[in-house]
């Protein structure tokens, strides 16, 4: 049960966070807060996910925004 709730309640909060950019991007950072929920679990570690948002942020907001 304790999985299930947190499989659900914390990809909502990670898709609420990003509701100013859009329906598409609350969904899309849904998706990606259910698959990072399940990596979290199977690695008992975050920082390989923080790790990768700032990489993604970095590709999103300064390479592909600037070309």
């Amino acid at each position: 049960k304790g999985f299930t709730l947190y499989l659900v309640a914390s990809p909502l909060l990670f898709a609420l966070v990003h509701w100013e950019s859009g329906v598409a991007n609350v969904v899309a950072a849904y998706l990606f807060g259910v698959f990072a929920c399940v990596v979290y679990w199977w690695l008992k570690n975050i920082w390989p996910l923080v790790i990768g948002h700032v990489y993604t942020d970095y590709v999103i907001y300064d390479v592909w925004a600037n070309t």
